[in-house]
């Protein structure tokens, strides 16, 4: 079985081409979030990423004052349980940890149909960019989010 399948299955994900050919309804396109858009108490103020499985917004925390990360699961997923499931797993996982190169999760939340992780947002670079082109040494790998931290 070719690695992309193999990963499909073990996570229980598909796609929406996937979910169409199963029989189940397409899914509805993805609701534009923007910059000022709320979710809940939370006030999103920029993308950060994105990718496959959802974004990764900075927002403000309206309750608490305070900055924070929103990963939002994609909305498409947030309907699917392989997809809710993985997610959920992610959030007990990082929430089970403590580690100076690892974020603290404060949350996972569900508002309007948007299921997402709320984590501290650290400013920095991104991990990426602490990266050359072919890589990095094991031993300068595992110090990459410190010095991404650093920055």
């Amino acid at each position: 079985m070719p690695y992309p399948e193999a990963l499909r299955t073990c996570r229980d994900v598909r796609t929406t081409d996937e979910m169409r050919t199963a029989g189940a309804p397409a899914a509805p396109p993805e609701p534009d979030l923007t910059p000022g858009t709320q979710l809940g108490h939370y006030r999103l103020l920029e993308l950060l990423g994105a990718g496959g499985f959802g974004k990764v917004w900075r927002a403000e925390d309206l309750k608490l004052g305070r900055e924070v990360a929103l990963k939002l699961l994609a909305h498409r997923g947030a309907r699917n349980p392989g997809a809710r499931a993985l997610l959920e797993t992610e959030a007990r996982t990082v929430a089970a940890l403590e580690h100076p190169g690892i974020v603290t999760l404060h949350a996972l939340e569900e508002e309007d149909g948007h299921l997402f992780l709320v984590m501290e947002c650290i400013r920095g670079r991104m991990l990426a960019a602490c990266i050359p082109e072919g890589g990095l040494a094991l031993s300068r790998a595992l110090l990459a989010p410190a010095l991404a931290r650093r920055a």
